[in-house]
């Protein structure tokens, strides 16, 4: 149960244009890469848009969860996609907490495993 100690918070940042270039600057290259393939499922109409690093979420007191990626999916359906080379314990449990208290969104976590993207769902 949500009570106003434990309260989550969203914000999206706001742009005119919500997919970001593939130039810009990313937390790694994995996800530059990752921006690159996003980039190509939208051109082939997989999914409808995305945008790096555009909501934070409140998931404590002093503590606050980004996701890499934000997606709209073919089918309307918002997405926030972690993407992890490697992951320290803190990373997952704000990703398990941010995904539990706010499960009005597809979340899924994003690994690279022999040139490939393993992209799984959080909670299937």
């Amino acid at each position: 149960m949500i009570t106003p100690d434990n309260q989550v918070k969203a914000h999206i940042k706001p742009s005119a244009e919500m997919h970001a270039d593939i130039a810009r600057k990313y937390g790694s290259k994995l996800e530059q890469r990752y921006a690159g393939h996003l980039q190509k499922r939208l051109y082939a109409g997989d999914i409808s848009d995305w945008a790096h690093e555009r909501m934070k979420f409140r998931i404590g007191k002093r503590c606050w969860y980004t996701p890499d990626f934000m997606v709209i999916a073919a089918d309307g359906v918002m997405e926030l996609h972690e993407v992890k080379g490697w992951a320290r314990d803190d990373a997952k449990v704000k990703f398990r907490a941010a995904a539990e208290f706010m499960p009005y969104f597809r979340w899924f976590w994003v690994t690279e495993e022999g040139g490939a993207w393993k992209v799984e769902e959080y909670g299937k």
